[in-house]
C-alpha cells in the first residue's frame, strides 16, 4: 500500500484506470492531456508502474511530455550499486520512449557515499556522466524545460567538501533550439568555451547557474549578452570562473547574482527592473561595480560598501533593499574620502525610492558618521532590521535618516536577536532628544511597529511617536519583559498621553531562547 502522497496519485490513478478500462480500450481512450495532467505532478518510478498496467498505458508513459526523475524510492539510491542498477532502468527508459516530445525534464538526485569506501572519485565520474547522458537526451527530444540538480556527500562531508572530478556540461544544451528555461546545481559540471559560441542564436528566456564551473568567462559573458536575445531572467550563484561579469543585455529584466570571488560586476540593460547582488568581498578598495539599468524597480544589494561603485540614473525605482555585513573602520579598506565619496553617490542614486529596507549596518553605513543630509521624498515605507540592539550610535544614524524622509507613512523597526547581554550602550538618548530634532515626516505617520531591544532608546522612541504622532491610526509594539526597562513599559505607557486615536496594541514575548 503506498504511502508517499505520489503513490496515493498513483493508486487513484490506477483506480481511474481501470474504471475507464472499457473506454480506453474501445476505439475512445482517455484523451492524452487529461492523462498526463494527472501524473505531471509524479515522480518517473510511479509513471513508470503506471505503464506496466497495461499496453496501452505503457505507451501512454512513454510518450509523457513531463518527466520527473526526483523522489526516488530511498532503496533505489541508498549504494551505488543500486544506484547503477536505477541508471540501467532510466537508460533504458529513454531508448524505448524514443524522440517523443519533451516538454519538462526535472532530474534532482543527491548521491551518498560511505566515508571509508574507496573509489569514490570515479564512481562519482561514472554517475555524472550517466546524468549528462539523459541530459543529452532530453535535448534530442527537443525538451524546452531542463532543470538539473546533483549532489555528492558522505556522512561526515557535505557537497563543498566533497571531491568530485569535473565533467563537461554538454555543448549541445547551449545550442538548443526549443530550450526556454535552464537551471543546472552541481559542482561536477564544467561550462567550457565550445557551449558559447555566438554563431547560433539561443531562444533561453530563463537561466539559473549554482555551483558549476566556467572555462571561458569572457565567452559566457558574451554569449548572455549577444545570443541570448530572449533572455528575461539570469541567476549565477557561487559559479566559479567567473571574476570579471559583463552582461549587456536588451532583454534582461531581472538579474541576480551571488558572486563571492568576483572582482569586477557590470550589468546594463534598458528592461532591467529586478537587480539583486549578493558580493560578500571585504576587498571593498579593489572590486568594482556597475549598474546601468534607467527602469530598474527593485534593488538588493548584499555586501560592503565598495570605492569603485558607478551607479546610474534610477528613474523607475519603488523598493531598495540594502544589508551589509559590518565592516571595522569606514567600509573596511577604504579611506575616508573614498568611503565619503562612494556612500555619497549611492545615496543619491536610490533616492527616487518608494519603499526602503535597510539592516542596522547599512544604516549605520550610510547614514552615520560624517552625514549630512538625505532626501528621501518619495518613501513612504520604511523598514529597519535591528541586528542587536538600538543603540547609541544606531540612534544618531536613525535621525539622518528620519530628517530625510518627510512623507513616510509605514514605520517597520524589528530585532533579529533581543538580547539581555548587549544593550549598555543603549541609554543615551532622552525623549526630549527625538522632540529637539524636528522631524517633519512624524506628522504623516499612519501605522507603526517597533520591536524593543534591551535599552531605553527604543522605548523612548515609542514615547515620542506616540505623543506627537498626530495622524497615527494603529502602533504595534513588541517587548520582551525579561529584558531590563520592559517589565515597566505597559504601566508607563498607560500614562502616555496619545495625540492620536491610535489603536495600540502591545505583544509580549516571555519566552526567548537568548534569556
Amino acid at each position: 500500500m503506498p504511502t508517499t502522497a505520489a503513490g496515493v496519485i498513483f493508486l487513484l490513478f490506477t483506480i481511474v484506470v481501470q474504471a475507464l478500462g472499457r473506454v480506453w480500450t474501445n476505439s475512445a481512450p482517455l484523451p492524452p492531456e487529461i492523462a498526463h495532467k494527472i501524473l505531471f505532478s509524479l515522480p518517473i518510478a510511479d509513471v513508470t508502474r503506471v505503464g506496466s498496467l497495461s499496453k496501452s498505458c505503457r505507451a501512454f508513459h512513454l510518450s509523457n511530455p513531463i518527466l520527473n526523475f526526483t523522489a526516488f524510492p530511498s532503496d533505489s539510491t541508498r549504494t551505488f550499486d543500486r544506484r547503477l542498477q536505477l541508471f540501467n532502468s532510466l537508460d533504458g527508459f529513454f531508448i524505448h520512449r524514443g524522440t517523443n516530445k519533451v516538454h519538462s525534464v526535472s532530474i534532482d538526485l543527491e548521491c551518498r557515499y560511505h566515508f571509508r569506501e574507496t573509489g569514490i572519485e570515479n564512481c562519482c565520474r561514472l554517475e555524472t556522466s550517466r546524468v549528462m547522458g539523459w541530459i543529452g537526451n532530453a535535448i534530442a527530444c527537443d525538451v524546452e524545460a531542463l532543470t538539473v540538480s546533483l549532489f555528492f556527500r558522505t556522512e561526515i562531508q557535505e557537497e563543498d567538501d566533497f571531491p568530485v572530478t569535473q565533467i563537461e556540461f554538454p555543448s549541445c544544451v547551449f545550442s538548443s533550439g526549443s530550450l526556454r528555461y535552464l537551471a543546472v546545481n552541481m559542482r561536477s559540471a564544467i561550462l567550457k568555451g565550445p557551449c558559447f559560441s555566438s554563431s547560433s542564436i539561443s531562444n533561453l528566456v530563463r537561466l539559473s547557474l549554482r555551483n558549476v564551473t566556467v572555462e571561458d568567462e569572457e565567452g559566457f559573458c558574451k554569449w548572455v549578452s549577444f545570443s541570448c536575445r530572449f533572455l528575461k531572467k539570469l541567476l549565477l550563484e557561487c559559479v566559479n570562473g567567473l571574476e570579471n561579469i559583463i552582461i549587456v543585455s536588451s532583454s534582461l529584466e531581472v538579474f541576480w547574482v551571488k558572486c563571492p570571488s568576483a572582482f569586477h560586476l557590470e550589468v546594463s540593460g534598458d528592461k532591467l527592473e529586478d537587480v539583486q547582488i549578493d558580493w560578500d568581498s571585504n576587498r571593498t578598495d579593489r572590486i568594482v561595480l556597475h549598474i546601468s539599468a534607467p527602469n530598474l524597480k527593485h534593488l538588493k544589494w548584499v555586501g560592503h560598501l565598495m570605492k569603485n561603485l558607478y551607479l546610474g540614473e534610477f528613474n523607475c525605482l519603488d523598493e531598495v533593499e540594502i544589508s551589509f555585513f559590518k565592516s571595522d573602520g569606514l567600509g573596511g579598506f577604504l579611506s575616508l574620502h573614498d568611503y565619503v565619496s562612494a556612500r555619497d553617490q549611492f545615496v543619491c542614486s536610490i533616492g527616487s525610492a518608494k519603499v526602503l529596507i535597510l539592516t542596522q549596518w547599512a544604516l549605520e553605513t550610510l547614514f552615520g558618521e560624517y552625514f549630512t543630509h538625505a532626501s528621501f521624498y518619495n518613501v513612504w515605507y520604511l523598514r529597519i532590521c535591528i541586528s542587536r540592539t538600538i543603540d547609541d550610535k544606531l540612534v544618531r544614524a536613525m535621525v539622518f535618516l528620519f530628517k530625510g524622509v518627510p512623507n513616510l507613512n509605514t514605520l517597520d523597526i524589528s530585532s533579529n536577536i533581543p538580547s539581555i547581554e548587549v544593550g549598555t550602550n543603549a541609554f543615551g538618548f532622552p525623549k526630549g532628544y527625538w522632540e529637539l530634532q524636528g522631524l517633519d515626516f512624524i506628522s504623516q505617520l499612519k501605522e507603526v511597529t517597533i520591536e524593543l531591544t534591551n535599552g531605553s532608546n527604543g522605548i523612548r522612541l515609542a514615547w515620542y511617536i506616540l505623543e506627537h504622532a498626530q495622524n497615527l491610526k494603529k502602533m504595534i509594539v513588541i517587548c520582551f519583559p525579561n529584558l531590563p526597562h520592559h517589565s515597566g513599559f505597559m504601566t508607563k505607557l498607560k500614562r502616555t498621553r496619545i495625540l492620536s486615536n491610535a489603536t495600540v496594541v502591545i505583544q509580549e514575548k516571555k519566552e526567548s531562547k537568548y534569556f
